[in-house]
């Protein structure tokens, strides 16, 4: 009985081996059909133009950090920064000024209203 146990773990070994051959053949044949062939070459193609295009923006980026123009732009944005806290100091000040100018221009009318009633204008 032990013998017909192991004929058959045997035998199912190698219908599992023949399947698994079977799989592997249709994989080969079909790597080899003209529109995997060319998919692949596409593929390759593809990485390829990728890493040339990596390497390319790399050496676009160090020419230029060479140039400086990104500290140079940094300083700009500084700048820009500053007049912008500038400017809103200036509006800020403008804005007191026009209050005060209103309300001396109110004093002076009312100043202005009490010398006519006193007949001093």
């Amino acid at each position: 009985m032990g013998d017909k146990l192991s004929i058959r773990g045997v035998y199912r070994s190698l219908k599992k081996i023949y399947q698994i051959n079977q799989v592997v053949k249709e994989i080969r044949k079909s790597l080899r059909e003209p529109e995997m062939i060319k998919n692949m070459d596409n593929m390759r193609l593809a990485a390829e133009t990728m890493q040339n295009a990596s390497k390319r923006l790399e050496s676009s980026l160090q020419e230029i950090k060479k140039t400086g123009v990104f500290e140079e732009a940094s300083e700009v944005l500084k700048a820009a920064r500053e007049n912008k806290n500038n400017m809103s100091e200036i509006t800020s000040a403008v804005k007191e000024m026009q209050v005060s100018i209103t309300a001396l221009r109110d004093e002076l009318r009312l100043t202005a209203n009490d010398f006519k009633r006193s007949g001093l204008l």
